[in-house]
């Protein structure tokens, strides 16, 4: 059996791991998924350039609870991924803050994938990542029985491994990935009790460029996430369009969440800067929350000239690296 073969043997038993009874949560989301799919799946690391990414969300801004405790959802998120070509692969390094009302999450980790050679111009990715799952609470919070045992009434934190896997395929007009997120399903407890348990996560993605001529492409995605239970299956759908490699505007769909819009611009001679936002309108289940959330993204991708990694050349009759 090749590697190719037992890594895909193994993505395929995680799926199967869909089936076990386990008690999860959702993960961050961000609604420019497109620009951070090493925080999705690892097999991404390394496979255009060296980029470092930096998003930051706030989620139904001006949200305020009932007894004015926790606030708004926020959240922050790094990754920085780079191909290295003695690995035949790519590393990465994802990193990410999530707060909720008295709860905050944080987790960082470091990927490896390595990169298999389908056609002269596309690839296939196996990644995997292992990092520390961080769970804080801060006990701020108005309870009605202060004698349940099961309830905390004071800070606490711990930290627990975390483990990840993916697959990717890539071809300069077209992607698709699949993941499996906290393969190990951390478990979190207080007072010798299970507070709370980070089940498995699954997502599925995928994109198309389609150019109508040089200076315009339409970039349509999709990013489906789930957990182990079919009825909270979510998706994002989305279409980007690009406009002379510089410019971007986008609209998207989170199933039974949000309409959101998105809009771009890249900056220097060389396009490697880029700052985008994107802007949510709640649509369902508006009661409980505020209507807007707001996401800014900075990205920058090395060029290649300066890349340790340097691009192929190619001239019709020899080519060189």
């Amino acid at each position: 059996m090749t590697k190719a073969s037992r890594w895909i043997s193994l993505v395929r038993m995680i799926l199967l791991y869909l089936t076990v009874s386990l008690t999860a949560q959702q993960d961050a989301h961000f609604s420019q998924y497109m620009f951070s799919s090493i925080n999705y799946n690892p097999a991404y690391s390394g496979m255009i350039n060296t980029e470092f990414t930096l998003i930051h969300r706030s989620q139904w801004l001006g949200y305020n609870s009932t007894n004015n405790v926790g606030g708004a959802p926020s959240s922050q998120y790094l990754g920085l991924t780079t191909p290295i070509k003695f690995l035949h692969g790519g590393i990465g390094l994802t990193v990410l803050n999530d707060k909720l009302g008295s709860i905050r999450n944080i987790y960082s980790k470091l990927s490896y994938a390595y990169h298999i050679n389908i056609k002269e111009d596309s690839k296939l990715s196996l990644g995997l990542s292992g990092g520390f799952y961080s769970l804080s609470s801060n006990a701020n919070y108005i309870f009605n029985d202060q004698n349940d045992p099961n309830i905390n009434t004071s800070s606490f934190q711990q930290t627990k491994p975390d483990l990840t896997l993916g697959i990717w395929f890539h071809n300069p007009k077209y992607y698709l990935g699949l993941s499996a997120d906290h393969v190990n399903s951390p478990k979190f407890k207080y007072n010798n009790q299970l507070y709370s348990t980070i089940g498995l996560h699954c997502y599925l993605t995928g994109g198309y460029i389609y150019s109508i001529n040089d200076d315009v492409k339409i970039k349509p995605s999709i990013l489906i996430k789930t957990d182990q239970y079919p009825k909270n299956i979510s998706f994002d759908l989305n279409t980007n369009i690009d406009f002379l490699d510089k410019y971007w505007i986008g609209f998207s769909y989170r199933k039974q969440e949000a309409i959101v819009g998105l809009i771009g611009i890249s900056f220097l001679s060389n396009k490697s800067l880029k700052l985008g936002y994107a802007f949510d309108y709640v649509t369902n289940g508006r009661a409980a929350k505020a209507w807007t959330s707001h996401e800014l993204m900075l990205s920058y991708v090395i060029p290649p000239s300066l890349s340790v990694n340097k691009p192929v050349l190619r001239t019709p009759r020899y080519r060189y690296n």
